[in-house]
């Protein structure tokens, strides 16, 4: 959650900003977008290239349907961008934002819920409500469905900085882990009984993961 100095120069200007943030050397690129209290749905997303300058934040021309921006994920060097639209499709971007392409290879607009990258960003996979697991190898080119676990109500996931490691959490369900990129997924009952899971992430390395839970 990002207050203050980024807040005031969104148009108009919000006294909060859910953000996803990227330290790529000495400088830090960061991503939002404004929570309007419904769901997590945000309608703009602006982004930083250095957070010592408030006069290098400005608008991505987006298009309208972005109003229902739900996640967003970037590669290392934030260039390579991609994000999910809750009732619409994923959306890629290789020049850091400032133009996008709609990905409509997965078929029908989904209710998308969060998106993950590799750390050079070609590997993604993304989530969504009733939905399956969404995995691709060359940036949103192409997509393979895992029909494995069957359709349930993804609400976050996260990957190594290789993307070989996923993990991945479902409202009222457990944590699936996958160590190949996604072609094959095992459910982590350690935790006991499913749960009302809300996020998950993990090291750069894949093997260290921390999971939130709604009570």
């Amino acid at each position: 959650r990002v207050k203050g100095e980024l807040a005031t120069h969104l148009h108009p200007p919000q006294t909060e900003v859910w953000a996803t943030a990227q330290l790529s050397g000495e400088r830090i690129d960061v991503s939002a977008h404004v929570q309007p209290g419904i769901h997590g749905i945000g309608d703009d997303l602006v982004h930083s290239r250095d957070t010592d300058r408030s006069d290098v934040l400005f608008d991505l021309d987006l298009p309208g349907n972005f109003a229902k921006l739900v996640g967003i994920t970037s590669s290392s060097d934030g260039t390579k961008l991609a994000a999910v639209v809750w009732g619409g499709n994923i959306w890629t971007s290789t020049d850091s934002g400032v133009t996008w392409t709609e990905d409509t290879s997965v078929g029908d607009t989904k209710e998308w819920r969060g998106i993950t990258s590799s750390s050079d960003g070609t590997k993604l996979a993304a989530v969504g409500n009733a939905e399956r697991i969404w995995t691709s190898t060359d940036f949103g080119e192409t997509w393979t469905e895992d029909s494995s676990m069957g359709n349930q109500w993804w609400r976050s996931i996260t990957s190594s900085s290789d993307g070989t490691k996923l993990a991945a959490v479902a409202t009222s369900g457990y944590i699936y882990t996958s160590a190949d990129s996604g072609a094959t997924w095992t459910r982590d009952t350690s935790v006991g009984g499913s749960k009302y899971w809300w996020g998950v992430t993990s090291s750069s390395d894949g093997t260290r993961l921390a999971a939130v839970a709604y009570l």
